[in-house]
């Protein structure tokens, strides 16, 4: 669901707090069950799924043996679909209904349009709940590393994740460090801007939000 004052949230998410590796271990392996047992959309398969893992890191560092210095990050794991149904045209499988593929397409859409900074502002966030989620961090204030995995015999689909991991590679962000340089700053007023730009534009128009 999405709302204005919470964002993006997905229902039916319960908090744990791991404090060593064995505890975190365990909850990865419960989230990889939950995913596999999940109830799907008619049609829909793990391998048409998404799947997001969220850890926030907490740490303390004492500085010249007296002062304590507290810092907070967060890690966000986005595993996306197969990009398979990218490149079915229009023998896409038919149960799998049209909208079961809309976030992985909303995301290589928004993943071109970072490419280029005139198209950076038209970015399709806020087409679907993965990408309104990866809002923040997709051409924001954060490290992005990309990992594809390329499937031996599968030539087409292949070529379809090198394009995608091609666009990522050549996306711009912003991430703030312990120097806020000037032109940073500048690229995340830009896109902040062009995201309101785009709330006021559904408000004045009456399009549905998201």
């Amino acid at each position: 669901s999405i709302t204005a004052e919470e964002g993006v949230k997905v229902l039916g998410l319960h908090q744990e707090v791991p404090n060593d590796e064995m505890s975190l271990r365990k909850v990865m392996d419960d989230c990889c069950e939950n995913r596999v047992t999940h109830t799907q959309p008619p049609g829909g398969s793990i391998e048409t799924s998404t799947a997001i893992f969220e850890l926030e890191l907490y740490q303390t560092e004492e500085i010249q043996g007296a002062a304590v210095k507290k810092s907070m990050s967060k890690l966000v794991v986005v595993d996306v679909p197969c990009v398979n149904a990218l490149i079915t045209g229009s023998d896409l499988r038919q149960l799998e209904g049209p909208t079961l593929h809309k976030s992985l397409t909303c995301f290589v859409d928004v993943c071109k349009k970072l490419t280029s900074p005139g198209r950076a502002a038209i970015a399709p966030f806020r087409s679907s709940k993965l990408t309104s989620y990866l809002a923040e961090l997709l051409g924001g204030n954060s490290l992005v590393l990309a990992i594809g995995t390329l499937a031996q015999g599968e030539p087409l689909a292949s070529r379809k994740t090198m394009e995608l991991l091609d666009a990522l590679a050549r996306s711009v962000h912003f991430p703030i460090g312990g120097l806020e340089l000037t032109e940073m700053v500048q690229g995340l007023l830009v896109k902040y801007r062009s995201m309101v730009l785009q709330l006021q534009d559904e408000l004045e128009n009456g399009a549905p939000i998201g």
